[in-house]
């Protein structure tokens, strides 16, 4: 039990690293007008991208994405 605790600690201190690091380069992106969706070719939205600068998929293939993995 312990070493399942650990490994839960573990992959929890993992993600939340991950999260400061994806805040931190949020943070200092240089905002582009436009970038074109990784998946369906059709441009992100400038207001997406200033919600979320790293983003690399447009609203609609997010939220498939988004529900393909839940």
């Amino acid at each position: 039990m312990d070493r399942l605790q650990d490994t839960l600690s573990e992959d929890s201190d993992r993600l939340q690293r991950e999260r400061a690091r994806r805040h931190a380069l949020e943070a200092n992106a240089v905002i582009p007008e436009h970038r074109e969706c990784h998946e369906c070719g059709e441009s992100i939205p400038g207001a997406r991208l200033r919600a979320r600068p790293l983003a690399t998929l447009c609203i609609d293939c997010q939220q498939d994405a988004e529900r393909h993995h839940s």
